[in-house]
């Protein structure tokens, strides 16, 4: 078993190892470096498509399409003591710098330790439970993680097949529109059922397939390729897992 190959026996992955990854790089070879200011992963060596692959899991977790355990650089909160005529005044303002934000204990999405703060870099400080402390805007990518499981999920239903998350994965051959024997309503039909987990409320599977399917279909056609009216249907029934089911009863109605 190869360096990187030992990189599959982790259940949970940092965002900045997890892109290494996607980029079909080595987190134990290539040397990440970040904005010291935002946290913001600025630069990597041997790793020609990390830019992309970071940006995108960055933007997924951002906007909550990916699910992540977050981790900031956290620091306790202090107060400036303000003066007026070379004197000190009673009243302070909290020393928040930019980039920043002070939040309660409670808010603070990771904590290693029940009475201390050790999100980054190793800086830790006893904390009481409903304290204010300050954390920095930008999560610690080094230390926010992501469940592998969850992230395969994730780059499936973007029809996205890295070699590390994906070995010999003959699922990827359905995506590649190169292929003389690609088949688009096929393509469709797996990244929907990727993608649906479970029926939308009041609706039944077969529909709820079927509308994400109409959606969709257009991405999967080659160019020069015409949509079908039917295609969304036929895809709905190969994908539908409760072909007994149907939309729940209307109250004093049928099903």
């Amino acid at each position: 078993m190869t360096d990187v190959e030992q990189w599959r026996l982790a259940e949970y992955l940092s965002v900045v190892q997890a892109s290494v990854l996607i980029a079909d790089g080595n987190p134990s070879r290539n040397i990440v470096k970040s904005d010291g200011q935002t946290g913001i992963v600025v630069d990597v060596k041997g790793c020609p498509g990390f830019d992309a692959a970071f940006s995108a899991v960055r933007q997924s977790i951002v906007s909550g399409s990916l699910e992540a355990i977050l981790a900031f650089d956290t620091r306790p909160l202090e107060h400036k003591m303000l003066h007026f005529d070379g004197k000190p005044l009673l009243a302070s303002s909290p020393d928040i710098r930019e980039g920043e934000r002070a939040v309660i204990y409670d808010d603070v999405l990771r904590v290693r330790y029940a009475t201390n703060h050790d999100l980054g870099y190793g800086n830790s400080f006893p904390v009481v439970e409903g304290t204010e402390v300050v954390i920095k805007n930008e999560p610690n990518w080094f230390e926010t993680t992501l469940e592998v499981n969850n992230l395969k999920d994730w780059l499936a239903s973007r029809q996205h097949y890295p070699a590390f998350f994906f070995p010999n994965s003959p699922t990827a051959e359905l995506f590649k529109k190169e292929n003389p024997r690609y088949s688009p309503k096929l393509a469709c039909a797996v990244a929907a059922w990727n993608e649906i987990k479970e029926k939308r409320p009041g609706s039944s599977v077969k529909k709820t397939v079927s509308d994400w399917a109409t959606e969709h279909y257009s991405d999967y056609l080659k160019e020069g390729w015409k949509n079908s009216d039917e295609a969304a249907n036929e895809i709905s029934r190969v994908v539908n897992w409760d072909p007994k089911g149907g939309s729940p009863p209307t109250p004093g109605g049928s099903a």
